[in-house]
């Protein structure tokens, strides 16, 4: 009788002794195969350095160990993975090295032109690429890739708009022109200085303002014809009924009229609604007297 039979059950003991049949069996059967797929994997791997390298290497330790305590089947899965983590491995370094080539070739072309902020990352970029950390040299690379061509955008659209510069300053409403110049001079004087995205910034927002002064501009022009209609056609009513144009009250709204429309080609919007408010308040009061 075996010592476990001794310790246990009869059942017990066999129980142990297929099991141990069964552990046998499968190391047989699957020693070698998982040995050489943990051998193969060992080669491939080979004097390779970097992080993502360390790492598949903690793979193949983990498959060692699991060969090691006689689980050849739980080594053989480990062992087989190994391969495509090194094809991973292998297009990280491809994708990094053709964005590092990229950004080297990109900051050469442009450097005459424009200040590359973030020119010092390629320097960086190397060094991870030399230390086998290919994702860190990629994302490095590839952020000097956009500055550069962020930069180089900022820089076509301010000189486009520059070129422009006149058309932009007719633009202008003429009751707040220096203070618009005086915008537009500073996107002039940060292009100068090579603050390209800082000047296509600036450019940007003078030019939504613009815009929006403009559309403001439109409304307060409806608003001046409708009022000076209505002041036509309340003129000659009052002409008709012996109001004439030296009555202070005609003479009143009259201003009134005059100023909003002086107001709007000043481009001054704020006081041309106030003018409105003043004219129509008028209006009403000489059409009471129709």
């Amino acid at each position: 009788m075996t010592e476990e039979a001794e310790l246990g059950s009869p059942r017990e003991a066999e129980m142990l002794y297929r099991r141990a049949k069964q552990k046998a069996a499968v190391i047989e059967e699957h020693w070698q195969s998982a040995a050489d797929a943990v051998n193969e994997a060992a080669a491939a791997i080979g004097d390779q350095t970097g992080h993502q390298a360390d790492s598949v290497r903690e793979i193949l330790r983990a498959a060692q160990e699991a060969l090691e305590a006689e689980e050849p089947e739980e080594a053989l899965h480990i062992a087989s993975s190994i391969p495509e983590h090194l094809e991973s491995l292998g297009s990280s370094e491809e994708a990094a090295a053709k964005s590092l080539s990229d950004a080297e070739h990109a900051v050469a072309a442009a450097e005459d032109d424009i200040r590359i902020a973030t020119k010092g990352r390629l320097e960086q970029a190397r060094n991870a690429m030399d230390s086998g950390d290919a994702d860190l040299a990629k994302g490095l690379a590839d952020s000097v890739l956009r500055d550069v061509r962020s930069t180089s955008d900022a820089m076509q659209e301010v000189q486009r708009a520059l070129r422009q510069r006149k058309q932009v300053e007719a633009r202008f409403p003429a009751g707040s022109k220096t203070e618009w110049e005086a915008r537009l001079e500073q996107v002039s004087q940060m292009a100068d200085a090579g603050e390209w995205q800082d000047a296509a910034q600036a450019m940007a927002t003078l030019t939504s303002d613009l815009q929006s002064h403009e559309h403001r501009l439109s409304e307060a022009a409806e608003l001046v014809r409708f009022v000076d209609e209505e002041w036509k056609a309340l003129r000659r009513r009052l002409d008709s009924t012996g109001v004439g144009p030296a009555d202070p009250g005609r003479m009143a709204a009259e201003k009134a009229v005059s100023e909003a429309s002086n107001a709007l080609e000043q481009g001054d919007i704020d006081s041309c609604h106030k003018a409105l408010g003043a004219a129509s308040e008028m209006l009403e009061s000489q059409g009471r007297r129709v």
